[in-house]
């Protein structure tokens, strides 16, 4: 009974209303949530087309399509190899969609480990982490072979001058206006959501249940409630405090471990420490989770003799281990792309080591590290996936207090308006990172 569901009824009188549900809508969910990772690392990657080699190419009679095909998209496949074992890896761990839209006949393997894994029972627990090894044995084959295929090689310019890439106009009419068409259906299709998210945030909860807008019943009660209500605000302060301490520790962490690899880049050591931090690239969240609570469960010496199961810290550490790789992979690229000289002058004027890092290359890769912490910082914020397993009982994180609100959208008005509410804010705070990271940055202004 959705207010998309509810105009297509009035066209279409005996369609049925549950349409959205299962596989397609499972589908749906994930293919346009997924889109983010493509538009960071894609735009990127687009800026790093060399435009002479788009000019070369156009010079000796290639048409657009082939430009398109035989000189921008070599250039793009690392980028497009990476944003596909994310967009994979995200699928095959996914949580929320499933469980929201996917209806009782849909299952994937993720939502039944939870529900296993939720049982008192041995056998259970031992059925989960079957499931957990089954999932982690296939992310693992998809990642052998896309870097397989990825070690065949790629193309880069070489030209010692590089011109920035140009926007192109689309020659053919024909083509011109289904591009046009298919962009602007894809606008409305991520805009509409964002819009009644927006609007019924301001609603109360018996328009939000029967899925109706009045503006008259339009006000601020439900913000008011947010900041009035501890159980209501309390959610969003302990995400923010967690993704805040993780991104900042597993940044911490990553920085000194890749200085090491810098520093040792062709010992056994080196490559080890490097392999293992991108291990948890390998394994799905609930796989990790899953693997924490059965290490934690029973004292050991390196816990004190205290179990971490219920506890504040076991969550912070499942944040530190899923952020690890993908800050390594990024903050390992800046350090490799430094300057050598910068370091070797520092030296001649008898700097020591750990004042020229302080000194001189940790200032060069300060927006790089930010850059990656604001990142961590926006996906943790919104994290069920890990949060489910290993959350306090006392102190739900927001993805996990959203998730319960949905549950009783059909049964009780209570707190139904503050999904919407928690959404804003979500959005908000989103945006305003995004613009500091690449807003800010949109120009490539580079600072001498």
């Amino acid at each position: 009974n959705g207010v998309l569901t509810n105009l297509m009824a009035r066209v279409f009188p005996n369609m049925d209303k549950t349409w959205f549900t299962g596989y397609w809508a499972v589908l749906f969910v994930m293919t346009f949530s997924c889109t983010s990772n493509h538009m960071i690392f894609l735009r990127n990657a687009m800026r790093a087309v060399d435009f002479q080699t788009v000019e070369a190419a156009r010079n000796m009679g290639a048409s657009q399509w082939t430009i398109l095909r035989r000189v921008v998209l070599p250039v793009l496949l690392p980028s497009l190899f990476a944003v596909t074992i994310l967009t994979f890896i995200t699928g095959l761990c996914a949580m929320s969609a499933p469980l929201l839209v996917g209806g009782k006949d849909f299952q994937t393997i993720n939502p039944m480990i939870q529900q296993f894994a939720e049982m008192t029972t041995t056998s259970a627990k031992s059925l989960a982490a079957t499931l957990s090894l089954i999932l982690g044995l296939a992310t693992m084959i998809l990642l052998a072979v896309l870097t397989a295929i990825e070690r065949r090689g790629h193309y880069m310019s070489v030209s010692k001058v590089k011109t920035k890439i140009v926007k192109q106009k689309i020659n053919n009419p024909v083509v011109n206006v289904l591009v046009h068409i298919y962009a602007w259906a894809l606008f409305v299709i991520y805009v509409i959501p964002v819009v009644l998210i927006v609007l019924f945030s301001f609603s109360d909860s018996a328009h939000i249940q029967q899925r109706q807008l009045d503006f008259s019943t339009f006000s601020l009660k439900n913000y008011g409630e947010l900041l009035a209500k501890t159980t209501a605000y309390k959610p969003f302060l302990v995400s923010i405090i967690y993704s805040a301490l993780a991104a900042a520790i597993v940044g911490a962490l990553v920085i000194v471990a890749c200085r090491y690899i810098q520093k040792r880049r062709n010992s056994l050591s080196a490559t080890a420490l490097e392999y293992s931090l991108m291990l948890p690239w390998l394994l799905p969240s609930t796989m990790i989770a899953l693997s924490l609570l059965l290490a934690f469960n029973q004292p050991r010496w390196y816990m004190f003799n205290t179990p971490l199961i219920a506890t504040l810290q076991l969550l912070l550490i499942g944040y530190v281990i899923i952020k690890l790789p993908f800050t390594m992979r990024m903050t390992k690229a800046a350090f490799f792309s430094l300057d050598n000289a910068l370091e070797d002058a520092a030296k001649n004027l008898g700097a020591g080591g750990l004042y020229t890092f302080r000194r001189v290359i940790f200032p060069v890769l300060l927006p790089t590290v930010m850059a990656i912490a604001a990142l961590n910082f926006n996906g943790l914020l919104t994290d069920y996936d890990m949060s489910v397993f290993l959350h306090h009982p006392a102190n739900p994180t927001l993805g996990v207090k959203i998730k319960s609100l949905t549950e009783e959208m059909g049964n009780s008005s209570d707190g139904v308006a503050l999904t919407f509410v928690y959404a804003v804010l979500m959005m908000i705070i989103s945006a305003v990172v995004l613009y500091l990271v690449y807003g800010r940055g949109g120009k490539d202004n580079i600072k001498e």
